[in-house]
């Protein structure tokens, strides 16, 4: 059974199966995979050295997004590290924080945010649950720990659309993958 977004891969490849187009399936994660490899390259040597912090914002707190999450295999795939605060692996952090993919912190832990890149986005299903969110990111940036983060001193802190760092699936990992390359390759 499949019960955490970071094993998207064996539930498309389930669905590929059933709907009997394992092969197409498998052209689409071949491109995928051309594509975090096409990354890896353009990175070189900065791509294993570049710790990529994923931070998602909440009304009333803040989630570290990790390893096994579907945007920290994207990012896992990409070659790129993740902090120490952020790195473990499902069976790790459902010990450790009873949810296999992401965790809340409190706000004296905004320095484990750290990262070379920082990828950030707010929660909101709803407008006004989407305008509080909003409201909580404008408060965590005001933090006097926010400007300790060096991913905020060097202007590595990056907003994506949540819709996809959260999403599953290869449309949505390629979306994460452009987002990649437009804030670590072509920004720098």
């Amino acid at each position: 059974p499949n019960d955490y977004s970071g094993q998207w891969k064996d539930v498309f490849m389930q669905y590929a199966e059933v709907l009997g187009k394992t092969e197409t399936a498998e052209q689409v994660m071949g491109r995928y995979y051309d594509r975090t490899q096409a990354f890896q390259q353009q990175m070189g040597t900065r791509a294993a050295e570049t710790n990529v912090s994923i931070v998602r914002v909440y009304p009333t707190h803040i989630n570290f997004y990790l390893r096994d999450s579907f945007c920290g295999t994207v990012v896992a795939d990409a070659g790129l590290s993740r902090p120490a605060s952020q790195d473990f692996t499902a069976s790790e952090a459902k010990n450790l924080f009873n949810n296999q993919i992401q965790y809340e912190i409190s706000r004296e832990k905004i320095p484990d945010a750290d990262g070379d890149a920082l990828f950030l986005w707010t929660f909101g299903h709803r407008d006004d649950i989407a305008q509080d969110a909003k409201s909580a990111k404008e408060a965590l940036k005001a933090d006097p720990s926010w400007s300790t983060l060096s991913a905020a001193q060097q202007d590595r802190v990056y907003e994506v659309p949540g819709e996809y760092w959260i999403g599953d699936g290869p449309m949505a990992a390629n979306l994460i993958i452009d987002d990649l390359f437009k804030y670590l390759i072509e920004e720098n």
